[in-house]
């Protein structure tokens, strides 16, 4: 029943699944049918599907909202912000900040346990170092250019692991997942590393590691020479 009128359909397309209960089919609507009831009556929400995923879709935003025909309506979009992937993707971004929050706070407090412990055992070559005239901000230097080389090295490294294990995940077939209700196919995830991502936690590995450095350097600082050149076990 369509606006009080009774009309028979016939199936259009079916599509078989494993899950019999859930099979996916398409139905011819009469659309002609009921203009001719209403014809006033308009579509209430009209769907786009760009085919070229190449092209510029703000550019192909913008042309169909400039279209006469389509200015009665609004227009969601992803690349707009206004859509429920949009939502449910803003989730996924704010639990990722907060993930990225701890990690960072645990980076930094390891960092620093490690550089605080690491200025104190070598207390006798900053000891020394100042005996013969330097001044305490080479040691900043020094101590900040020593953790910058090592965030360095650690996040070449650590990008080197990331494309070897993501290769050779991929090549093994990845994850395969089930197959959703409406398909037999099982779906299949892969690894594919992201520059942006990385580029993040190399800033992130860099910050961490000059702050722990100037924690120590500052340690350093308040000590006196006599302290710094006696032995440490």
């Amino acid at each position: 029943m369509l606006n009080d009128s009774g009309f028979s359909f016939r199936v259009e397309k079916v599509v078989k699944t494993e899950a019999k209960a859930r099979d996916r089919f398409y139905i011819l609507m009469p659309l002609e049918a009921l203009a001719e009831r209403d014809p006033e009556a308009k579509a209430s929400q009209i769907m786009l599907w760009f085919a070229d995923s190449r092209a510029d879709r703000r550019t192909l935003i913008n042309a169909a909202k400039a279209m006469p025909e389509l200015a009665a309506y609004s227009c969601s979009a992803y690349e707009l912000g206004n859509t429920m992937v949009n939502s449910i993707v803003k989730v996924y971004e704010d639990n990722f900040i907060v993930v990225l929050i701890v990690v960072a706070a645990t980076m930094l407090l390891a960092l620093s346990n490690a550089s605080l412990l690491s200025a104190w055992e070598r207390g006798q070559e900053w000891g020394t170092m100042l005996a013969i005239g330097n001044r305490r901000s080479a040691l900043v230097f020094v101590i900040a250019l020593e953790s910058l080389a090592l965030a360095l090295a650690a996040c070449a490294l650590g990008g080197a692991l990331t494309w070897a294990i993501s290769a050779i995940a991929n090549s093994a077939g990845g994850i395969n997942l089930p197959p959703p209700p409406t398909a037999t196919s099982p779906l299949r995830v892969g690894f594919k590393p992201e520059l942006s991502a990385f580029l993040l936690a190399c800033c992130v590995s860099v910050l961490c590691a000059l702050a722990a450095s100037l924690l120590s350097a500052l340690n350093l600082r308040r000590s006196p020479i006599t302290e710094l050149l006696f032995e440490r076990n």
